[in-house]
């Protein structure tokens, strides 16, 4: 069994820390407050409108943060 299947409520932190770590998602975002809140909120909404499950939450926050990667 998938993680992501076992603890979905922690998907969003996962992906933050992981993306922070590799330098995958910038500190800057066009949403309300900063970092993790605005982060977590926005995602949230792509996680619950797109996903079927767990992991294709994981995969329609991953596409939708494509264009903050560094350069």
């Amino acid at each position: 069994m998938d993680m992501m299947d076992v603890l979905p409520s922690h998907t969003l932190l996962f992906a933050w820390s992981t993306f922070w770590q590799t330098g995958l998602v910038r500190a800057r975002f066009h949403w309300p407050g900063d970092g993790l809140v605005a982060f977590s909120t926005h995602a949230k909404c792509i996680y619950n409108s797109q996903a079927r499950a767990p992991s294709e939450g994981f995969h329609a926050i991953v596409s939708y943060l494509q264009p903050y990667r560094h350069k």
